[in-house]
């Protein structure tokens, strides 16, 4: 059966309630940069504005750009009955779209899951035809599953589209690390961090017909125990066609233990995953955050990790010219930055230019005692990373 065959048989599940959404939230905008892959122009940044509709209690939203400079986001969201947000127990999945002309469109609620009324969405992708395949978490800590559903990426806000979502991942664990990626032609991978009696592992589900059926968990890394686990990660699909993936992993404690990669060479069923190389030994606050994309045949990562036993961490950086095999020695590309404050994500836009975006703070002051903490920005040019910048004013604390 075709996807689309399966669209028209599932399509009439309805799954729609009315989302109280008069409260706002700003949302980091290095979240919702971390997949638009449109050209982004001159950097002339706007005024960081709320979203409307969101409540204080939305997770971040992922957002997908399209060849039509539409924005596509995608956000976990209680929703309930009265004024108060924090008596709201049921968490689903709700869309909206953005564009230049228009601005935000309204929210609408798109996904509930079929387990315990609780959904969060991991990941989305949008392949060449035009249709967004969506993961989550629906479930608790007492059970849960990884889920999976599709629908036309012009319906995307409407719940009557959403195909009834199937469970493709048994026993993730928390917190819920899952990512989504495809070849745009049917093929996709979910890596998801669960433990199916072996330790807290990282298992890989495959399907390659478009998203009617998925192949069982597959290990690609394990810690062997329950008292570590993967806590940051990410996916990416290189030019290439491998897969490129980053995650760290923290003690029972949350301390960060070690930063790893591993690359997948090829998105078929003869695929198959490296090992996994280690980024960097652990200093200090330890190897966090890790991203990876593709760009120009290399591998690029870059990670939060220390500098020295008594200095703030800072951002380090590594390429690979053989897939992933040998690494460059860590460097530091933004030498004013230090902290800890959010993700990296990197951003290719449509002339081929690779940006980076990161949250950090630089000193301000001679005595080094305060600083400007703020959104960050970065070209890669041809060699070497520019230097960072950023489109607004930062906020100064001691």
């Amino acid at each position: 059966m075709t996807r689309r065959a399966v669209v028209l048989s599932m399509g009439m599940q309805v799954r729609i309630r009315l989302a109280s959404a008069s409260l706002m939230v700003v949302l980091a905008a290095v979240v919702a940069l971390a997949t638009v892959q449109v050209a982004l122009g001159a950097l002339n940044w706007d005024p960081a504005r709320p979203i409307p509709g969101f409540l204080a209690r939305t997770l971040p939203p992922i957002m997908i750009a399209d060849d039509n400079r539409t924005v596509h986001a995608f956000a976990s969201q209680f929703v309930g009955d009265g004024d108060d947000e924090e008596d709201y127990v049921e968490r689903v999945i709700v869309y909206r779209q953005w564009t230049l002309a228009d601005g935000w469109s309204d929210l609408n609620d798109i996904v509930i899951s079929p387990l315990k009324a609780q959904a969060r969405v991991k990941a989305v992708h949008l392949d060449d035809s035009g249709f967004f395949h969506l993961i989550f978490y629906g479930g608790d800590e007492q059970e849960a599953n990884l889920y999976y559903t599709f629908a036309p990426a012009a319906l995307a806000g409407n719940a009557h589209a959403w195909s009834e979502p199937v469970a493709i991942g048994p026993s993730p664990i928390t917190p819920d690390v899952a990512g989504l990626v495809g070849d745009g032609k049917g093929n996709m991978v979910m890596v998801y961090s669960g433990n199916l009696g072996e330790g807290n592992t990282l298992y890989a589900v495959y399907s390659f017909d478009e998203g009617v059926s998925w192949t069982a968990p597959e290990r690609v890394f394990s810690t062997f125990t329950s008292t570590e686990k993967a806590f940051d990660f990410q996916l990416s699909y290189g030019d290439s066609g491998a897969v490129h993936m980053v995650w760290n992993v923290t003690d029972k404690t949350g301390k960060n233990v070690s930063g790893y990669y591993a690359r997948l060479d090829q998105l078929t069923p003869e695929g198959e995953w490296s090992e996994a190389v280690s980024l960097a030994p652990s200093v200090q606050l330890g190897v966090a955050i890790p991203a990876v994309t593709e760009y120009d045949g290399e591998v690029f990562v870059m990670y939060n990790n220390g500098l020295g036993e008594s200095a703030a961490p800072v951002q380090w950086f590594q390429r690979s010219s053989d897939g992933g095999k040998t690494w460059s020695e860590p460097i530091r590309p933004f030498p004013n930055h230090i902290g800890r404050n959010g993700s990296i994500s990197f951003v290719r836009d449509g002339s081929g230019t690779l940006h980076v975006f990161f949250g950090q703070r630089i000193p301000s002051g001679g005595d080094n005692k305060k600083y400007v903490r703020d959104m960050w920005h970065a070209t890669w040019r041809g060699g070497s990373w520019g230097a960072a910048g950023t489109g607004r004013v930062g906020q100064s604390a001691g």
